[in-house]
């Protein structure tokens, strides 16, 4: 046999081999991360708030979901251009309804727009501010404070912050830029 060198051409054979079988690989879990990604989505969105693992998912680190992508990507690059759509896809779903990238414009605000701020103060000992002096900084709409502290809940103490009307029921304060309604609290 001449010209022919069975070592090398054996060796080409396995290395094409284990570069398809690598592909292979490759594609099988782009494809799964990109479900896997879907699936997050899905239960973000229709799970939240109504079973743990949907909590788990809205307050948990969601950026971890990415980290697939950053073995994935390059990989697809070297091995198997063609993933990149599929990986591209998931980056998308990934940014958009699990990360909560918009595309809106910073500091524009709608007519409409509610701002809402709630903190639990544990009894203020770590507070910097006076309560009060935190509601009229912030600007919101509506401030619910739980754990707020008792010397501030008392009728004797105000709650008065200029512009807002305030409301307190067991450890819980409120001010609003909208008057409250008098009604009957549930349960009592």
């Amino acid at each position: 046999m001449r010209g022919v060198d069975s070592t090398s051409a054996s060796t080409h054979h396995g290395g094409e081999r284990l570069r398809r079988l690598a592909a292979g690989f490759l594609g099988a879990a782009t494809w799964l991360w990109v479900a896997a990604v879907l699936a997050a989505a899905l239960l973000l969105w229709w799970a939240g708030d109504r079973w743990w693992p949907g909590t788990v998912l809205l307050f948990g680190p969601r950026w971890t979901l990415g980290l697939p992508a950053v073995l994935l990507l390059p990989a697809s690059l070297v091995l198997d251009r063609r993933l990149l759509w599929p990986l591209g896809v998931g980056l998308a779903l990934l940014a958009v309804p699990l990360l909560g990238f918009r595309a809106s414009l910073p500091g524009v605000e709608r007519p409409d727009d509610l701002v809402v701020l709630t903190v639990n103060v544990a009894g203020a000992g770590n507070l910097t501010v006076p309560i009060t002096e935190l509601v009229a900084r912030s600007g919101a709409d509506l401030v619910a404070v739980q754990e707020c502290p008792h010397r501030v809940r008392r009728p004797t103490e105000g709650l008065d912050v200029e512009g807002y009307h305030a409301h307190s029921h067991m450890s819980l304060c409120f001010w609003s830029r909208f008057p409250f309604r008098v009604g009957t609290m549930v349960g009592e």
